[in-house]
C-alpha cells in the first residue's frame, strides 16, 4: 500500500486468522475480511489493546453502501463495472497503466489521473464537429494535446460540485475541438462553463486533493469518535 503508515505482512502459515479470532474476538474459526481498530495508546501485551472497534465483513459492508448509491453500473452477475471510471465504453476512453477504461465525463479524466497518480492517455471526440481529440497527461501536467485548441465543458448543479449525479453533472462534460465550438454548447446550457485543458487539469488536481483530504478526515474522525 502507498501509505507509509501501513505495514503489510504476509502470513504464509495462516497463523494470524485463527489467533485473532480466538484471542481478540473470543470466537473459533478463521478471522478474515475484517478490521480491528486500536487507539493511539494501544499496546501489545498478551493481545493488542484496548480494542476500540471491530467489524466485518468489509466486503459485505462495501456492498451495502453501494446499494444505497445511485449511478453505479453493474454487469449481469452483479459485479460493479462503473462508477466514474467504467469498464463500459463511453465517449471518453481513458488508458492508464496499460489498461483501457472509460470515464463518464471529460473532467473525470483529469480527476482520476490525479487520484491514481499515474500517467494517462485519453481519446475522445468533439460532439459537435466529430473531430477526434487525443490527450496525454501526468498528474503534474499535459504532455500532448490534439488539437491544441481543445476545451472542456461542465455544469455545476445548484452551484455545488458535491451534487455530481451522472444525469446532472457527468452527462454535460464534453471535449470540444475549439472554444468557439464550445460556445455553441454554452448557448444552450447557461448554467455551464467552458474550461481550457490546462485549467481542467488544475481543477482535477484540486478535486483529487479535496477528496483525499475528506477521506483522511473521516478516517481520523472515525478513529477518535467510533
Amino acid at each position: 500500500m502507498p501509505d507509509p503508515r501501513v505495514l503489510l505482512f504476509w502470513d504464509a502459515e495462516r497463523f494470524a486468522g485463527p489467533w485473532f479470532a480466538k484471542t481478540v474476538t473470543g470466537e473459533s474459526g478463521y478471522m478474515w475480511d475484517a478490521y480491528l481498530l486500536y487507539g493511539p495508546n494501544a499496546r501489545w501485551d498478551a493481545a493488542p489493546g484496548p480494542l476500540i472497534d471491530s467489524g466485518g465483513t468489509i466486503i459485505d459492508a462495501v456492498g451495502a453502501v453501494l446499494q444505497k448509491m445511485s449511478d453505479v453500473d453493474y454487469d449481469s452477475a452483479g459485479n460493479v463495472v462503473g462508477f466514474g471510471v467504467s469498464l463500459m465504453p463511453t465517449a471518453h476512453q481513458f488508458t492508464v497503466n496499460g489498461q483501457t477504461l472509460y470515464t463518464w465525463c471529460a473532467l473525470d479524466t483529469f480527476l482520476y489521473t490525479a487520484l491514481l497518480d499515474l500517467p494517462a492517455h485519453v481519446v475522445s471526440h468533439c460532439p459537435v464537429t466529430a473531430r477526434p481529440i487525443a490527450l496525454a497527461m501526468t498528474p503534474q501536467g499535459i504532455s500532448e494535446l490534439t488539437p491544441a485548441s481543445t476545451v472542456i465543458s461542465l455544469v455545476i448543479p445548484n452551484g455545488s460540485v458535491a451534487d455530481c449525479r451522472r444525469s446532472a453533472f457527468c452527462n454535460h462534460g464534453h471535449f470540444f475541438a475549439t472554444a468557439e465550438v464550445g460556445a455553441t454548447w454554452l448557448h444552450d446550457h447557461p448554467d455551464g462553463i467552458i474550461l481550457s485543458v490546462a485549467d481542467a487539469h488544475r481543477l482535477g488536481r484540486l478535486l483529487a486533493d479535496h477528496r483525499m483530504l475528506l477521506a483522511r478526515h473521516r478516517v481520523t474522525e472515525y478513529g477518535e469518535h467510533p
